[in-house]
């Protein structure tokens, strides 16, 4: 049913439909309904309404959606999704709402989700998370929050997060991180912060007590850095060190942009940054940092406790 010209969804349209598993009707020109319209769906595991024309989502909208795994919600019109609106949900494992047009979410959305695994909130108009929004979610493992606006990370911004592995904020507004930001997400394996705006990044980021002195495969955090805006000063020399240890892995590549000729696409790693001396900058063309190769660590980078001995 999907990519046809449906703008209604009748009350009782789907009465008798038990055995229903799925249902697609993605591309259509809905634009609201009422709770209704979807009972008799008890059974559908995988939810399709994106693509759509739909701006609001009522807190019982979906109630009859009692088995649903997958919901997809994306490319509508969404600016808000109402508190209680995923509430009776319980089974969902993977919400997709990227592509709309949301700006904020009521603490509490996600508290009854304790099998979701996967939420996809790209390209949205997100400019702040409060205290509390990520409560109840205690198996995710993949949050994908790239390409909305938000101006700094504070240090609730990922609480209730400790199973997220793979956590996407880049391509934001990002100036600012606070100390202890990402403490709690204890399983963090990915964390890809492109894109944004930042000019320095000190590892207290990752909790007073974050430390590589025994490092194994699995604490390894893979960490996105490029396209942002660095500086070569004392507050980014432990990134050398915890390369240098194993515990953060520069696993991803870079093109320097708006440079005569492009350079070759190499590996990224700290000890290929480019710095300028005489200004204190890492040279970059058009703001987006160019990594190379044979490139010294600045001097002012002395022997801390972060360090590798």
């Amino acid at each position: 049913m999907s990519f046809n010209k449906i703008h209604e969804i009748e009350n009782n349209a789907w009465t008798g439909l038990h055995n229903l598993t799925s249902l697609n009707l993605f591309g259509n020109r809905l634009e609201s309904m009422e709770s209704e319209a979807w009972k008799g769906l008890q059974s559908v595991e995988h939810f399709n309404i994106g693509g759509n024309k739909i701006n609001y989502i009522t807190g019982d909208m979906l109630k009859y959606l009692v088995s649903c795994k997958r919901l997809y919600l994306q490319g509508n019109a969404l600016e808000h999704l109402h508190g209680k609106a995923l509430s009776m949900l319980h089974s969902l494992e993977e919400v997709y709402l990227q592509n709309n047009k949301l700006y904020i979410f009521t603490p509490g959305t996600f508290k009854t989700l304790g099998k979701c695994k996967k939420i996809n909130l790209q390209n949205n108009a997100l400019t702040v998370i409060k205290p509390n929004t990520w409560e109840g979610l205690g198996s995710l493992r993949e949050l994908h929050f790239s390409y909305n606006n938000l101006p700094n990370l504070k240090q609730f911004t990922f609480q209730h997060l400790s199973t997220c592995e793979f956590l996407d904020i880049s391509f934001n507004q990002i100036k600012s991180i606070e100390i202890q930001t990402f403490k709690s997400l204890i399983s963090l394996r990915y964390l890809l912060l492109s894109g944004n705006k930042l000019q320095s990044l000190h590892w207290s980021i990752f909790g007073n007590d974050f430390s590589w002195q025994s490092v194994t495969p699995s604490d390894v955090i893979n960490l996105a850095l490029e396209e942002n805006y660095f500086s070569c000063n004392v507050s980014m020399c432990w990134l050398k060190s915890a390369e240098h240890a194993g515990k953060i892995s520069f696993d991803f590549h870079v093109m320097g942009h708006g440079a005569e000729h492009e350079p070759d696409c190499v590996e990224m790693s700290w000890d290929k940054f480019i710095c300028n001396h005489s200004t204190g900058k890492m040279a970059s063309f058009n703001g987006s940092t160019l990594f190379q190769r044979n490139v010294t660590f600045p001097k002012h980078c002395s022997t801390t406790q972060f360090d590798v001995i």
